[in-house]
């Protein structure tokens, strides 16, 4: 019987009786029985019966959340991402904790429909899932919306800590909105919970940013009187709200306070400081600035040699900045992108396209990778020297590279084709960009005005006006000049009334010089010389005339 086993390499299952290759085998001294031969794949075989016989089909499935930047789940923390995968599978199998997780990763992501519905679909939220949504809604710069989530908290019997009335007087921080976030400051005294150092530091921030130095001032004394000891956000807020001021003086004192109270300055407080002295031009100050970091024991980095450098641009000093990255890398520190592309503006704000050139190639040669500023400068450089096929090139090489072009990048290209009265280009490049400025809407303005195309010019003017792009002074001008050019007096007068009508616009001498020029064009001397009287009524030399240019 063995030796029978043995040679067919078989295996006796009588469960399996009824599988397509049972065979029937008589055997000695035994009754027939059905034996199954063993297939040459029998692990999966049974791997796979196992998965039929362990199918569920009383449950329908759970159709999957599909995202559209489903790529960029992979950025995400493994929490966060082990949570939303879960709440892509099936909603109702997400936990309690995992909750927060999907909440803070959408917003993230930047699914803001997904954000509401999502915490629509928690059993009874806690304060960590209402400080969760508060944060997204606050890392969106939307605090109206936190504010009403605030209120939903205290509505749903939540009770909200210090860390919610933190993150919405961050919110309205982030907007500029000091006078809420006092008033939340306030509301969270009021309602029994003890304002941390962080809730100290985000209004003291706040009032930092608005050059209300005394206001900070007030917070500090208050904040150690509550027994929360200043740390180096709050110092270093203090010591912008005197930069903001022009108070130097003050802010360099700060340093020497956070050393008598034991607090270390970073590198931001110097950097900050030397800010200061960049905004006011003075270089000698910044330098003084950086030399004094090693005293206090803190290295220069390459925000601080940024800095710097930046002061020489502004005093238009291109030596002293390429001296300021000569000791950037003398002291061991790489440039980065920043430095390269400072030294790049500062070049082409000289007109030297040559030494910006070769700032680039060491920039390459650093294998640092330019990025939108660097190339908007670079492009700046060609279409100021008319040679706008270079920095039509330059678009091709961002593309390569995969950089974006905002709308700096895209309108200096329309600037180049502008300025020789190429409108069909100047449409092209403007029809990519998304969202469209009044200064795009200007340069193709005076891309169609160069041709010159008076209806096209018209065209854009007017889709300015179903676009809710309000016209400036420039637009204006730019238009009574393409008039002007044609002699067409009734439209300049016409565009002079609605300057006037506007509310938001005044007319300037350029906008009566090209009046002047249409009528002239249309050879009426004499109605050029009442444009004239017009303009010196209108700018006051003569304080009893009425102040109408449109009569």
């Amino acid at each position: 019987m063995n030796e029978l086993r043995s040679k067919m390499n078989v295996l006796t299952i009588s469960s399996w009786a009824h599988s397509s290759q049972s065979k029937t085998i008589p055997m000695a001294g035994r009754t027939s029985e059905k034996i199954f031969i063993a297939p040459t794949n029998f692990r999966k075989s049974r791997t796979l019966r196992k998965a039929q016989t362990q199918r569920r089909t009383d449950i329908p499935p759970v159709p999957q959340r599909k995202f559209k930047n489903y790529e960029r789940l992979h950025q995400l923390p493994p929490k966060q991402r082990k949570a939303v995968k879960a709440y892509q599978r099936n909603p109702a199998k997400v936990t309690k904790m995992q909750w927060t997780q999907v909440l803070v990763a959408l917003g993230r992501l930047g699914y803001n429909d997904e954000l509401e519905k999502a915490f629509t679909l928690i059993n009874k939220p806690n304060f960590y899932h209402f400080n969760a949504l508060l944060s997204c809604y606050t890392r969106m710069g939307n605090a109206r919306m936190a504010e009403i989530i605030l209120q939903r908290m205290k509505g749903a019997g939540v009770k909200p800590d210090q860390i919610s009335y933190s993150i919405l007087m961050q919110a309205y921080a982030k907007q500029g909105d000091v006078k809420s976030a006092d008033r939340v400051f306030e509301e969270m005294l009021g309602a029994g919970a003890t304002p941390d150092v962080v809730s100290y530091n985000t209004l003291i921030t706040a009032y930092a940013r608005k050059a209300e130095s005394k206001r900070a001032e007030d917070l500090r004394d208050r904040m150690e009187h509550a027994g929360a000891m200043p740390d180096i956000f709050t110092y270093n807020a203090l010591t912008l709200a005197y930069v903001n001021e022009g108070d130097m003086e003050r802010a360099e004192r700060v340093v020497h306070r956070m050393k008598w109270a034991g607090v270390k300055p970073t590198v931001q407080t110097f950097s900050t400081i030397m800010q200061g002295y960049v905004k006011l031009g003075n270089v000698s100050g910044a330098e003084r600035i950086l030399l004094s970091m090693e005293k206090f024991g803190v290295q220069p980095n390459a925000v601080s040699y940024n800095t710097l450098m930046q002061a020489y641009v502004t005093k238009e000093n291109f030596s002293g900045a390429q001296q300021v990255l000569q000791q950037m890398m003398h002291a061991g520190l790489t440039p980065s992108v920043i430095t390269f592309t400072t030294l790049i503006k500062a070049y082409v704000k000289g007109g030297n396209q040559k030494a910006a050139d070769i700032v680039l190639s060491r920039m390459l040669r650093a294998k640092v990778k330019p990025d939108v500023f660097t190339f908007s400068a670079l492009m700046k450089a060609h279409v100021d020297q008319g040679n706008v096929d270079k920095a039509e090139a330059m678009l091709s090489w961002m593309q390569r590279e995969r950089v974006r072009p905002n709308n700096v990048t895209l309108t200096t290209l329309m600037q180049g084709y502008a300025n020789r009265g190429d409108s069909r280009n100047a449409q092209r490049v403007f029809s990519m960009i998304k969202k469209p400025d009044v200064i795009t809407y200007n340069t193709l303005l005076l891309a169609y005005s160069n041709v010159p195309d008076v209806k096209g010019a018209q065209d854009v003017f007017e889709h300015m006006s179903l676009t809710g792009v309000a016209p400036t002074n420039t637009t204006y001008n730019v238009l009574m000049g393409l008039h002007a050019r044609h002699g067409r007096v009734l439209a300049a007068e016409k565009i002079l009334r609605e300057m006037n009508r506007c509310g938001k616009t005044r007319p300037t001498a350029v906008t009566f010089n090209k009046l002047m020029q249409a009528y002239l064009r249309n050879g009426n001397k004499a109605g050029a010389g009442l444009v004239m009287q017009r303009m010196i009524r209108f700018f006051g030399q003569d304080p009893k005339a009425p102040k109408n240019v449109a009569t």
